[in-house]
């Protein structure tokens, strides 16, 4: 009840007394608070292929038939044994991959995801950008990284839990649809300006 009359007995927003103390990641944020790369001058993902830094990729050919073959796929593309996990240094800090969320990206088997396991850890490592996005009533952190190839980016979602920032999803898409996910509050970019 302090801080309900605090709001009451004061001119501060909810907002304002919530986000107190809190770290920037945490804070409540309104949708208008959110920017898109266009609204910060950022360059497409197209232009970022052309003039950027870009790494080759390609999808794997292996392709799990079952659930369980597609989970060895991924277990082994990412170095984590079954019920373990791996901690990733990124450039805003670790992210754990926890075997126990890894059955959450082959989940979907028609997008038979585990063929693209190996490019998580370099876009963990270095990705393109990462962006802070809202998902709901929470916020998490999207690991966005241009590869060669039309169809080949990557975006990692790495969500907040109890014991850390935990790889959550994972998804390959073309430029113009990745571009879309550039929303949020953009935390950090590997290239210098708009230029690239």
């Amino acid at each position: 009840y302090a801080k309900r009359d605090r709001i009451l007995a004061s001119k501060a927003t909810v907002e304002e007394i919530y986000n107190e103390g809190k770290d920037e990641l945490y804070k409540w944020r309104r949708v208008g608070d959110v920017e898109n790369w266009t609204q910060l001058n950022l360059p497409s993902v197209k232009e970022l292929k052309k003039n950027g830094r870009i790494e080759i990729a390609t999808p794997t050919i292996a392709r799990g038939n079952t659930a369980a073959e597609a989970m060895d796929i991924l277990r082994a593309a990412v170095g984590v044994d079954p019920g373990g996990n791996r901690t990733i240094t990124t450039p805003l800090g670790d992210a754990v991959i926890d075997d126990q969320w890894l059955e959450h990206i082959i989940e979907k088997r028609h997008d038979a995801r585990e063929r693209y396991a190996h490019l998580i850890i370099p876009t963990l490592e270095r990705p393109t950008e990462i962006w802070l996005a809202p998902y709901g009533d929470e916020w998490r952190r999207r690991y966005i990284k241009v590869f060669s190839g039309p169809k080949y980016d990557l975006l990692v979602v790495v969500k907040t839990l109890p014991n850390g920032e935990v790889v959550w999803n994972v998804i390959t898409m073309e430029a113009k649809s990745l571009d879309k996910h550039r929303q949020g509050k953009l935390l950090w970019r590997e290239y210098p300006s708009a230029g690239v």
